[in-house]
């Protein structure tokens, strides 16, 4: 009985002598996974966490509109010109110089006008340019006018102006068969508007006459430039081809002067070679004679 219970008792120590090497394994596994989980954890530790909600700052204040936003804007804007601006601000009305101004621009362009028409009508008896009204109402300055760039298409001395149908007539189709400017007046309206046509319908006309008038003084200024160009080119080619003429004249004649001695000399050379066979024929003689008195 003794010794059964002593096996009993080593049976137990064994056996948990067995459980104590278990544990301790267990212990060794858990500790090898833990130290391998450790720089995961780590890693996600170092890298910040995204918030998916919205931050409280937004959710406690409220978004601004645009509206208000311009609104502020505009605040600060007025607010500004307001800390340099004095008490008691003048009132200005910008539309009323603005309109001052087109107004200047525009009375300046038809002085500018007038004052052309004037100069190319000058030398007309019995026209006087003052305004875009009665000045025009007889034709007469129309027909002065066309006639002053196209002084062949009609007789303008045997005009009067009592034939306002006439003139009208033959200064719109002048104008527009040699000015190539559209008839933009009708000669029914001016007959019938009198002395006193309507000023702007006279200057939309006008202003489109002395366009087109314009364009061909420009052009024809350009021609007679191109022409005195050619013109004195040519008479450049003829004063050098007379100043090489010259100079080959001037060279002929030193060469000449150059020649003239050489020649000198060969004349004398001749001469003298004349002269040595007469010596000789009249020594010969001499001695003949002599022969013949002994």
């Amino acid at each position: 009985m003794w010794k059964n219970g002593r096996e009993e008792e080593k049976d137990v120590n064994e056996k948990e002598a067995k459980g104590d090497e278990k544990k301790k394994q267990v212990k060794e596994v858990d500790a090898e996974t833990k130290d391998k989980g450790k720089p995961k954890e780590a890693e996600k530790q170092g890298k910040p966490k995204r918030k998916t909600g919205a931050p409280a700052s937004a959710l406690s204040r409220p978004r601004p509109s645009a509206r208000s936003i311009r609104a502020a804007a505009k605040n600060d804007i007025i607010a500004k010109f307001q800390q340099g601006a004095p008490e008691t601000p003048t009132p200005r009305n910008f539309k009323i110089q603005k309109s001052s101004a087109a107004m200047a621009t525009g009375a300046s362009i038809k002085q500018k006008m007038l004052q052309w028409c004037r100069n190319k009508t000058r030398n007309y008896e019995g026209i006087n340019i003052e305004n875009f009204s009665s000045s025009w109402c007889d034709g007469m300055a129309f027909c002065a006018l066309i006639h002053r760039f196209f002084p062949e298409a009609f007789d303008y001395s045997s005009l009067s102006s009592d034939e306002r149908e006439k003139n009208f007539t033959l200064a719109f189709e002048t104008a527009e068969s040699l000015a190539d400017c559209c008839p933009l007046l009708e000669v029914g309206d001016m007959i019938m508007m009198g002395n006193n046509p309507d000023p702007m319908c006279v200057f939309t006309y006008v202003q489109s006459l002395c366009h087109s008038l314009s364009k061909i003084e420009k052009e024809r200024k350009d021609k007679e430039k191109e022409q005195k160009e050619k013109a004195g080119n040519e008479g450049e080619d003829e004063a050098s081809k007379e100043k090489g003429e010259e100079e080959s004249a001037e060279k002929e004649t030193t060469d000449r002067q150059e020649e003239k001695p050489g020649d000198s000399a060969e004349t004398e050379a001749a001469g003298q070679e004349e002269e040595a066979p007469k010596c000789c024929e009249m020594e010969e003689s001499e001695q003949d004679l002599v022969e013949t008195e002994s």
